[in-house]
């Protein structure tokens, strides 16, 4: 048995990176009082929209399934939400503004 279906939704990113100066002994304490360290955080979010298929054999007691999706990811953040931040009070001057639009495939067996 199998079946086509459109699909859509919205998901969040939160990433965080720690940046520091590769120079710093091996001392964890250094890596947060060294001024050459910071903590940069960017949140966002998407909407992911497109069309899969799954197929399934409900004739066996250990059938195979299989599930297929593709579709679009499009980043609904606004230009503010899509930079990267000190402790979430402004932007980093410079910052690039990442948008992460991309189509994606995901199969999955089981």
């Amino acid at each position: 048995m199998g079946v086509i279906y459109p699909f859509g939704g919205i998901s969040a990113l939160s990433q965080s990176i720690f940046l520091t100066d590769k120079n710093v002994t091996g001392d964890i304490n250094q890596l947060f009082y060294n001024s050459g360290s910071v903590n940069m955080t960017m949140n966002t979010g998407f909407a992911q929209f497109g069309i899969g298929a799954d197929a399934i054999d409900f004739t066996q007691s250990d059938g195979v399934y299989f599930n297929f999706k593709m579709g679009y990811r499009l980043n609904i953040g606004s230009t503010l939400d899509n930079q990267w931040y000190i402790i979430e009070n402004a932007s980093i001057k410079g910052s690039p503004t990442e948008s992460l639009n991309a189509f994606f495939v995901q199969l999955a067996i089981g």
